[in-house]
């Protein structure tokens, strides 16, 4: 009979959670601890989704960097022969030295747009984790909400 009843108080123990009594209800801290628990969770949930979205833009940056940076080599070079043929057209109705300081300023106005332009076009470019960003902000906005 003692048996029984130390197998009884088993079952009853394990049907118990930490922080609950015997009638079911959790006390103020042991909920907090709870809510805690879980924000926490949330928080490095939305973190890892952080990482793997940057992971993921910073691939495709690396991929596409390696090709403009290759045709940026060969079309340097190719630049380089054809202003080298500007300059030779030019240099038969004038100087030498300053047909090719005509090509160079030329070149200079030119470089000055497109630098420019591409600084503006990366300044634009958002390589943070948008939709993540605006998914904490929404918890933190619900948190705040529920607290009060």
């Amino acid at each position: 009979m003692k048996e029984r009843l130390n197998i009884n108080d088993e079952v009853d123990a394990i049907g118990q959670t930490p922080g609950t009594s015997t009638s079911g209800v959790r006390s103020f801290s042991r909920i907090f601890e709870e809510i805690r628990d879980h924000l926490t969770e949330i928080l490095r949930c939305e973190v890892r989704v952080a990482r793997s979205e940057l992971r993921q833009k910073g691939g495709q940056v690396a991929k596409a960097s390696v090709f403009v940076g290759i045709g940026a080599v060969f079309g340097m070079y190719a630049f380089g022969f054809i202003m080298l043929g500007a300059v030779s057209v030019i240099a038969t109705k004038m100087a030498f030295w300053l047909s090719a300081v005509i090509v160079g300023s030329s070149l200079a106005v030119v470089a000055a747009i497109f630098y420019q332009l591409g600084r503006t076009r990366l300044q634009e470019a958002m390589l943070e984790p948008s939709p993540t960003i605006q998914s904490v902000q929404e918890n933190i906005r619900w948190m705040k909400e529920r607290t009060k």
